[in-house]
């Protein structure tokens, strides 16, 4: 009986916890769909795409870095991405066999906080 009222008032304090960030205007963090892991670009770009749950952003932030870090020094791509667009190409001579990048998304509200999400894929030489 003791566990169940425990689990009770945890699922109670945090839910209140998510309806406050609510009433904040604070924005989930979109979640990154691709690429991920090693990623072999073929054509003239390589598509880059998430999903975001919550309110519509007024934008997305996109952001490319070479290197495993989103550190601001590595970065190589900064774009305001429309809120109705969920996808963003990016042409392939930006990429280099071998190498390891990293990308962010960043839903950007008109109120409160905004989120990110980051991932990190290596480019690999295509077979054949």
């Amino acid at each position: 009986m003791k566990k169940i009222l425990c689990l009770a008032v945890l699922l109670f304090l945090a839910g209140d916890l998510h309806a406050s960030e609510r009433k904040a205007g604070s924005m989930p963090a979109p979640r990154l769909i691709a690429p991920f892991d090693d990623t072999e670009i073929q054509g003239e770009s390589l598509e880059f795409s998430w999903d975001a749950q919550g309110d519509r952003p007024e934008y997305y932030d996109f952001r490319l870095y070479k290197g495993h870090e989103t550190l601001e020094a590595g970065m190589i791509l900064k774009e305001k991405v429309p809120p109705a667009q969920k996808s963003f190409s990016v042409k392939s001579d930006t990429f280099e066999a071998g190498q390891t990048y990293a990308w962010s998304v960043r839903t950007v509200g008109t109120r409160g906080k905004s989120r990110s999400n980051h991932s990190v894929f290596k480019v690999i030489q295509r077979q054949g």
